[in-house]
């Protein structure tokens, strides 16, 4: 066996073995690639947790094309997975497990009344029963979908008033294939307005002994505000607004307020916001609005407007 061979066959074996060291380094952490695709972009992080809370590392941001993306998942499964593949490479990630949060445009939602006597047990058997009462504009058995009893109240007093939250097949499908083609186990999907409700523990902000209490959570992105009407128990209603004028910040920044050009936002920024607002709780509510009592949320990119609270 000539030198060269040795050389080339020592360093095969030496790739195998890192090859295998970084499989079983993914295989025993306990942490997760969080994945998030946004309307032109998408950011990764690892999730681990340590001393008593959930911790985030190693967090990238990379804008995509908005071809990029159809509903707000990969329209090129095998591209994008391939995309965050090379980040994870890159970033020295080893994690196998990922957990995936989309847009709200990737969701059906709507709020539906469920016989009472229908026991959660049996909500998935009764909702793909043809034959059901429940009437909705989607072919429920095509769909990944979960039902959360809400504490609003139905007009009927038989029923109980549901939040239904369904997405395709096939985006399940694709976003399964594009972790794959990343060797990523796809454990979590989620909307957003899920993941930022239990970041701010959405139900400790309401008054245990008050009743009609909401909570309007508005994510301020560069493309739209998403709307979300939450009780205390579960989210009611969601719906894309209008955006606001941009917050120019990148990761890593704490602020740029300080910027002699940056001009703080003015209530004439918001007016058509607001109105957009008040119309969907007018739309909600119909006749009994002036019962309800309301707090607001604010969260995205440009909720960093230093005084965006005070003229809301």
């Amino acid at each position: 066996m000539t030198d060269s061979f040795k050389a080339l066959n020592e360093n095969l074996n030496s790739e195998k073995l890192k090859e295998k060291f970084i499989n079983f380094r993914k295989f025993i952490s306990g942490n997760y690639l969080c994945i998030e695709f946004g309307y032109d972009y998408i950011q990764i992080a690892e999730a681990y947790y340590s001393k008593g809370r959930i911790n985030f590392k190693k967090i990238i941001k990379k804008d995509i094309p908005l071809e990029a993306f159809d509903k707000g998942v990969p329209s090129d499964p095998l591209a994008m997975g391939n995309l965050v593949s090379n980040l994870i490479r890159e970033e020295k990630i080893f994690i196998k497990r990922a957990a995936i949060v989309l847009s709200p445009d990737s969701f059906f939602t709507r709020l539906i009344d469920i016989p009472s006597e229908i026991k959660s047990k049996n909500l998935f058997k009764y909702l793909t029963d043809p034959n059901s009462l429940i009437q909705i504009p989607i072919i429920i058995n095509n769909t990944d979908f979960n039902v959360c009893k809400t504490a609003y109240k139905s007009k009927k007093e038989e029923n109980d008033s549901n939040f239904l939250i369904a997405t395709p097949k096939f985006i399940v499908n694709n976003l399964i294939q594009t972790c794959e083609e990343a060797e990523l186990d796809l454990n979590y999907i989620e909307v957003g307005f899920y993941s930022l409700a239990r970041l701010i523990n959405f139900q400790e902000l309401f008054d245990k002994e008050s009743e009609n209490q909401y909570l309007i959570m508005l994510e301020f992105l560069p493309n739209c505000t998403y709307f979300t009407l939450l009780d205390k128990e579960s989210p009611l209603m969601t719906t894309r607004l209008t955006s606001i004028r941009s917050y120019s910040l990148k990761i890593g920044e704490l602020s740029n307020s300080n910027n002699s050009e940056y001009l703080p936002i003015s209530k004439l920024d918001l007016k058509v916001l607001v109105k957009e607002i008040k119309s969907a709780l007018n739309q909600f509510f119909e006749k009994s609005l002036e019962k309800s009592k309301f707090k607001i949320a604010i969260t995205g990119i440009n909720s960093l407007h230093p005084n965006l609270s005070e003229v809301l």
